[in-house]
């Protein structure tokens, strides 16, 4: 955290010093945005990604380096202040730009997928959101393990919609092929495993399964510990999944 603060201050200074070079301003508000971003600062990404932005379409020649981030990170940030319309705006913008100036792929363009994907099931438009989901995944083979974190995303979410719609095979192979991702860049202690394990244990319960739900919880239990969570998926997860195992063990011994 320190670290990541230090970053931030970093490239404040660097923007205060360089001020007035439009191009340079621009890259490093769009540096600024991202930092912002992963700090769920999401207005003051927002902020910042619009002047980036604004300042990129001021050049005279387009930046096709730092365009597509711009609007892909702009694009988050939409979607977390609720403003999918923008955001869906700035991904099909930085769509028609791969396309259009034939950039290679890159994990760049495999998050604009997702981001399209996340956006149209916000809509209800699951069928919409698979072809822009299968769409990244296609873009994460040609990429390989830079994308890997993407192709995470990526099946997770294809994982939550099979679960969604009751095709629970297609979710467990799904999180099989999110979990393979996951290995392929984060280490064992990763809370996304424990966001794996709590989506097991959903598919478990809506099954009627109690048991094996109960067996994945003791790992989340630990990495809400770790993580000093005390509310969200995870949490509610584990509230839930031991509620049911209390009820059960209720009726087991009412029943010898």
């Amino acid at each position: 955290a320190r670290q990541f603060r230090k970053a931030l201050d970093l490239s404040k200074d660097a923007a205060e010093r360089w001020s007035g070079d439009k191009l340079i301003d621009a890259r490093l508000k769009s540096d600024q945005g991202g930092l912002e971003l992963i700090a769920s600062s999401y207005q003051n990404a927002r902020k910042l990604l619009d002047q980036s932005l604004a300042g990129l379409d001021a050049a005279e020649v387009p930046d096709l380096r730092s365009l597509p981030l711009v609007l892909v990170n702009l694009a988050t940030a939409e979607l977390a202040c609720d403003s999918r319309d923008q955001a869906e705006k700035h991904l099909a913008r930085c769509s028609n730009l791969y396309r259009e100036q034939r950039l290679p792929d890159d994990p760049v363009r495999a998050e604009c997928e997702y981001l399209r994907g996340v956006s149209a099931s916000q809509r209800g438009d699951f069928a919409g959101a698979m072809k822009f989901f299968r769409a990244g995944l296609v873009v994460c083979d040609s990429v390989g393990k830079p994308a890997e974190s993407v192709r995470f995303n990526l099946w997770l979410n294809t994982a939550l919609i099979h679960k969604e719609q009751g095709d629970v095979a297609s979710a467990q192979d799904s999180l099989k092929q999110a979990a393979t991702a996951l290995t392929g860049f984060a280490d064992a202690e990763d809370l996304s495993f424990a966001l794996i394990d709590a989506v097991r244990a959903d598919m478990y319960i809506s099954q009627g399964k109690v048991p094996p739900a109960v067996a994945l919880i003791p790992r989340i239990e630990s990495a809400c510990e770790k993580n000093h969570i005390r509310g969200g998926y995870l949490w509610t997860t584990t509230r839930h999944v031991r509620a049911l195992e209390q009820m059960v063990n209720k009726e087991d011994r009412k029943s010898t």
